[in-house]
């Protein structure tokens, strides 16, 4: 850190010198245009307008964690992502097609340069694409909740081919925030102290989507009818604390877009008794014999449980 001091000259005007290293290292030269931005608390940002043209570059080397490297730079930021001595180009074309804007432009016999296609990325609202990401998981539970009580596998199957989509939006969502956090000049819609809390909203939201792809694939694999497993009485009750569960959810994030403590705070007080409900209804379940799969109860309990810790999760970032 430099502090250097104002000159005043003529009526008025206030000049400060440019620190010799940065003007070397950027290379500013004599007529070239400084882009300055006032932020909140007195924060100025200033940057050579040549360096928004600036694309980043980074170069792999074919190896077995390719597929991490490339998901790694996609989410890092950089815009071309160059890969030497390629062995298997399918394994990247199946990572491209898994991160949205990410498109082969050039290829060689041994080379592949894959680019980030969407430009102006300060307009992006990733407030957006999160929302989007918590409806579709939120969706893809409920449908995965009712091809497990009706045993439809093929409804199973389509979910968790929805999950794609929601790792494609996450994905992008992380991306975004760490432009932002990394490029202070952009005037992106999120400001940097609040990044953190839509990041793990994103998080919250893509682990929505993986909790509905474990109750689809429980579908795909037993056997038995449901109604063999559980009582008629019990599968309605869990499905309708899933519903009162997923209310609160959304009910949480709204809360959290409104910065609504005192709603956030008494949603807290309704989840904890979901969270009793939850205990109760098993527990009686177990006394009055309407479980033969003590497996597939832990399973479900389990799923109902981080759903309403996830439900907690989103309460406690508004309140703190």
């Amino acid at each position: 850190m430099e502090i250097r001091s104002i000159q005043r000259f003529g009526s008025g005007t206030h000049v400060i010198s440019l620190p010799k290293k940065w003007t070397e290292k950027y290379k500013i030269e004599k007529g070239d245009k400084i882009v300055i931005i006032e932020k909140e608390h007195g924060i100025l940002v200033l940057y050579p307008e040549k360096l928004k043209k600036l694309r980043q570059v980074i170069t792999l080397e074919d190896s077995p964690l390719l597929r991490r490297e490339i998901l790694s730079s996609y989410l890092s930021g950089y815009d071309i992502i160059r890969i030497k001595n390629v062995k298997n180009k399918k394994i990247i074309r199946e990572t491209a097609q898994t991160l949205i804007g990410l498109e082969i432009l050039k290829e060689t016999t041994t080379d592949l340069e894959l680019h980030f296609l969407i430009e102006s990325v300060e307009r992006q609202d990733p407030r957006e694409y999160i929302t989007n990401c918590l409806n579709i998981a939120l969706t893809m539970q409920k449908d995965g909740i009712k091809s497990f009580f009706t045993s439809d596998k093929t409804l199973a199957k389509e979910v968790i081919e929805r999950d794609h989509e929601v790792n494609r939006l996450y994905f992008l969502v992380v991306r975004l925030l760490k432009t932002f956090l990394r490029h202070p000049e952009l005037q992106h819609p999120i400001v940097p102290e609040e990044c953190l809390d839509w990041r793990l909203l994103g998080s919250y939201a893509e682990e929505l989507g993986d909790l509905a792809v474990e109750i689809c694939n429980m579908t795909l694999k037993h056997k038995m009818s449901v109604d063999m497993l559980f009582s008629h009485d019990l599968q309605k009750k869990f499905i309708r604390l899933m519903e009162e569960t997923h209310k609160n959810i959304l009910s949480c994030f709204k809360a959290f877009l409104s910065r609504d403590v005192h709603t956030a705070d008494s949603l807290k007080t309704k989840i904890l008794e979901l969270w009793e409900s939850k205990d109760a209804l098993f527990a009686s379940a177990e006394i009055n014999g309407d479980i033969t799969n003590y497996q597939m109860v832990y399973q479900l309990t389990r799923f109902l449980t981080r759903n309403l810790e996830i439900a907690v999760d989103i309460a406690d970032l508004v309140i703190r």
